[in-house]
């Protein structure tokens, strides 16, 4: 049974939410149905209750859920393992990222770890509901996500791509109109929150005790085009994120506004120090050491993978 199809089910379990789990996964919300429909076949009893509002898991699903957690669990461990033997072979390596990050640059950065190292099978994950945390302890061995202030002494980190903080407004917004603003400017406004699936829920809330209030948080979410895009459209919330990522929404109902001063959020690479051949091969990568020419003719060096080619 492949265990990216297993993966696929926890994510879909987690959010009860096919479009939700594909955009955790970063693929497309056809591909999270047809890996559904595939295990559904191989398992030979449905695992969802589709048709309502939410989904909800059959009883197959919930027997299925307790086996698929535990398998899942043994192969992490043995990947673990494997993967720090001086002599292994062993050919994957799991990057995790928060949801942010994978609207600035992740997938270029991905394709070139791809054009880099073309055998190497590379699985893309997101953080945990404790980002912060879990990159503060060293808990995973790869880490793409935004960071504020001086990173982890725990794990090495380097700078892929520099950013700031902006804030995002529905285009009907007085504040839209504004070439910059102040966090006190948005004092009475009804907030939407990153939660702790991203690294910025930290540091927005320091910058908010700063700043000498705390907002109105109607919602906390961490998925952009599902989650924090919808709540500011529909319930006209205003948001801070970083402001490549706000750029990318492409939506004529929201609108970006800088602030006056400057809240740097840089979007890093966090690992732990490995000793797999092909573990080596992408920091050698992911920290600008190594150099790939791409098939359509471009240059794709470490750090400046971040643009489109």
């Amino acid at each position: 049974m492949d265990t990216g199809k297993m993966r696929c089910f926890l994510t879909v379990v987690e959010h009860m939410s096919f479009s939700r789990a594909a955009e955790a996964l970063y693929i497309s919300q056809s591909a999270v149905s047809k890996k559904i429909a595939s295990l559904e076949a191989e398992i030979g009893a449905p695992l969802f209750i589709r048709g309502s509002k939410e989904l909800s898991l059959t009883p197959a699903g919930k027997a299925a859920l307790k086996y698929i957690e535990t398998i899942l669990k043994i192969s992490d461990e043995m990947e673990e393992e494997l993967s720090s033997m001086p002599d292994s072979n062993f050919s994957e390596v799991v990057v995790r990222s928060d949801p942010f990050s994978n609207r600035a640059g992740f997938y270029e950065i991905m394709y070139g770890l791809e054009m880099v190292c073309p055998r190497l099978k590379i699985r893309k994950e997101r953080l945990s509901s404790d980002a912060y945390s879990d990159i503060c302890k060293g808990k995973y061995a790869l880490v793409v996500a935004y960071w504020a202030g001086k990173p982890p002494q725990s794990v090495l980190s380097h700078v892929l791509k520099k950013d700031r903080l902006a804030v995002v407004v529905r285009a009907d917004n007085p504040l839209s109109d504004r070439e910059k603003v102040s966090l006190r400017d948005l004092s009475a406004e009804s907030w939407v929150f990153p939660d702790k699936y991203t690294t910025l829920f930290d540091y927005c809330s320091e910058l908010f005790r700063d700043a000498g209030f705390w907002p109105k948080i109607a919602f906390t979410e961490h998925m952009l085009m599902t989650g924090i895009a919808p709540r500011i459209i529909e319930n006209g919330c205003v948001a801070l994120i970083p402001e490549t990522v706000a750029e990318n929404i492409g939506s004529p109902h929201i609108r970006t506004v800088r602030l006056n001063a400057e809240y740097p959020v840089d979007m890093m690479f966090f690992y732990k120090p490995g000793k797999n051949r092909n573990f080596s091969r992408v920091i050698r990568y992911m920290t600008g050491e190594e150099v790939s020419r791409l098939e359509n003719g471009g240059v794709l060096n470490g750090p400046q993978a971040t643009r489109k080619l």
